[in-house]
């Protein structure tokens, strides 16, 4: 006879767990009820990423040196959680709306983000980390403009 599992829900179901919990949460008026339930959604959502992390990491591990024996480029997406994700955009953001003129040109904004991907890639994904790497490279391109 075998061991009994501790959590056999799927990561799906606690996904859709915390989906309803959070449309739930946002359905209450504002109050202590509300911040109960939101908080509630949020450590269903960070079980479900934890449960995605641990479950598949190896296997992305994994696919990330095949592909790179390969010589196959792999998405950001396939690299990074949706927080991270998220995380990036607003730094992007954030350091295009420094720059007086061109944030809007497609080469400045891939040369910031790719610092911003750098910075990431070498594990720093909080948002203060993400900003500033953002914050350097939009000064590196006024510096290039100004001479």
């Amino acid at each position: 006879m075998g061991r009994p599992i501790k959590n056999p829900k799927p990561k799906r179901d606690i996904e859709a767990d915390a989906l309803a919990a959070l449309e739930l949460a946002r359905a209450l008026p504002p109050g202590p009820a509300r911040t109960e339930a939101m908080k509630r959604a949020g450590i269903l959502r960070n079980a479900a990423d934890l449960q995605g992390l641990f479950f598949c990491q190896a296997r992305a591990t994994a696919e990330r040196v095949m592909n790179v024996r390969l010589g196959r480029r792999t998405m950001i997406a396939d690299s990074f959680n949706s927080r991270t994700l998220a995380t990036m955009e607003v730094a992007l953001d954030r350091a295009c709306r420094l720059l007086q003129s061109g944030a809007e040109q497609h080469k400045t904004r891939r040369h910031i983000a790719s610092k911003i991907l750098a910075r990431a890639r070498q594990g720093d994904v909080s948002l203060d980390g993400l900003s500033e790497a953002g914050r350097m490279a939009a000064d590196e391109i006024c510096a290039r403009k100004a001479s």
